[in-house]
């Protein structure tokens, strides 16, 4: 079984039992501005934003 509480075979055997609901899929992110604070200034970056990442991704 997966360290995780919703771990691949745990969902299954939830899944199998009829009593997997969209709740069980749905983790929250703890701390995100200050983890990605955290990220921006180790990179030395004074300000950016998660979905800058994406914008470019999509654009190089």
């Amino acid at each position: 079984m997966s360290s995780c509480p919703h771990g691949g075979d745990r969902i299954q055997e939830i899944r199998q039992q009829g009593k997997w609901t969209e709740e069980h899929g749905k983790y929250p992110v703890n701390h995100f501005a200050r983890q990605w604070g955290q990220i921006l200034f180790w990179a030395s970056i004074d300000h950016g934003e998660f979905h800058d990442l994406r914008r470019t991704c999509l654009t190089t």
